[in-house]
This record gives structure tokens, sequence and C-alpha cells, in this order.
């Protein structure tokens, strides 16, 4: 299915709600700025899923242009971790729990601007639960309410950086670029095609024989970004390939692990 989103200029990313006994840095949360432009955010509010515990953020608080801040709950033990990040505000004075909670934020009149109920249990990624990882968003496009956009991609997380592993895969030509994660994959396996001009465009899945496994049909798609997302969590753990046809350019092939 391809999907393109509303995305808010402010996104909630990613969500460390029970860290690992030794990697102890209090709860904490990243907000991405999708927009171009820096942008101030004085005055707004995260609240979790109880309206008397609230978060105000301080005067003169700036997220750069397509860059990251970090809420923290104690940003001393957030920074022992992490001493390298400078773009960290808080502390917010109540807890995220393990048992399944929410981010809520708010801009300064109270608008909501994004939002996320998550659980300790599948089909929300387990192992964010005190085993060492937390919730990453596969990418900022997606949709952040629904569970299957989230995966345990960084063991410890990725605060201040991009949620991908060192080993994505992605095509990159003049005319469109392929993006696929995460690699690997448990269940979902996720395309972004971003085109600079219309075109018609079609994937199919195939096995390490060679066996086509699924077709996904794309058929015309216009200029800008476009996003697949196909549940293959059926398969065995192995390697796969993805074959992308984008007009009559040469088919491009990507390799994903399922584990």
């Amino acid at each position: 299915v391809f999907q393109v989103t509303n995305t808010p200029a402010i996104v909630i990313n990613e969500i460390n709600y029970n860290a690992a006994e030794d990697q102890e840095t209090g709860d904490w949360v990243e907000l991405y700025n999708t927009s171009a432009s820096n942008l101030d955010l004085s005055g707004w509010i995260m609240k979790d899923d109880d309206d008397t515990h609230s978060f105000v953020f301080p005067q003169g608080t700036i997220i750069d242009a397509n860059d990251f801040l970090i809420l923290t709950r104690d940003q001393a033990s957030f920074l022992s971790v992490f001493p390298a990040i400078e773009s960290v505000v808080g502390d917010f004075d109540f807890g995220l729990s393990s048992a399944g909670d929410a981010v809520r934020l708010y801009d300064a009149e109270e608008v909501l601007v994004d939002e996320v109920y998550y659980l300790p249990d599948s089909p929300w990624p387990t192992t964010a639960n005190g085993e060492g990882y937390t919730l990453e968003l596969l990418a900022p496009e997606l949709d952040n309410s629904l569970p299957e956009n989230w995966a345990p991609i960084n063991l410890n997380g990725s605060p201040d950086q991009a949620n991908v592993l060192v080993n994505t895969a992605d095509i990159s030509t003049e005319n469109f670029k392929i993006f696929a994660y995460p690699n690997p994959f448990y269940e979902y396996m996720n395309l972004a095609i971003s085109l600079q001009e219309s075109a018609e465009v079609h994937v199919k899945i195939y096995d390490q024989n060679g066996r086509a496994i699924q077709q996904i049909e794309g058929g015309y798609l216009n200029a800008g970004k476009h996003f697949i997302k196909t549940d293959l969590g059926f398969l065995n753990t192995g390697v796969y390939y993805a074959k992308i046809f984008v007009d009559d350019y040469a088919p491009r092939t990507l390799k994903w692990v399922k584990l």
C-alpha cells in the first residue's frame, strides 16, 4: 500500500520510557523538526496521559530546521550517557510508565500538535521495555500513532540522530531515490520513494532462489514522496530481494534480511 501522511512540523520521533539498568538515562523524548525553518517552542507543553502532568518548555527553546530536541526527566543522568548532545531541555517531573502511557505535545496556545499512545506489549516493540532499546519512529513522514511504524532499531537508542541502521539500503539517481528500512526487519518492510517526475512504479519481492513471493502494484505516481509498507512477518528468517521498476529505467534491486 502506498501512503502519504500529513506530517506536523514537529514530530514525536523517539521515546525512551524504560532504559536498561546499565544505561540509566532517565526517561526522555526526542522531537524532530520536519520543516526548513528554525522554530521557537517557548511555552510549548508536553504531557503524558495525565492532564495534571505538564512540562512547559523554557523561554528561548529553539529547535533548528531538520534537527532534533531532547526532553529529559533527568538531564544530568542523560548527559552522563550522552555528553556530546547539546539540544536538551528539561526536566519534566513525571515519569513515562512502562505499563503504557502517552506523550502529548501542545503548542503555546495549548493546541495539540502531536501525540503517541504506546504500550509495552506487541504489536508495539517489546524490547523498548527495559531491554536496552527505545521506541524509534521508522521515518518522520509515517503515522506515529501506529505501532507498526515504530521499531527497536539501535541499542540504547539514537538521540539527536536519525533513526536508521548503518546497513539500511538505498538507491539514488537523478530522477528518483529509494530508501529501504528497517534492515534487518521483523515484520514490516518499508520503502520510501522520492520521484522527481511522475512515473509508473511497481515492486516485486523474491526469495534467494529467485521465486516471486509478492507483487505490490504501485501504479502511476505523481512527483513527490511515496511510501510502501508491506507485512512480511509470515516469511521465514533469511535473505530476500525487492526489485523496483520505475518507468523504463533498468530495474533496481535491494536486499533485505528477515529476522
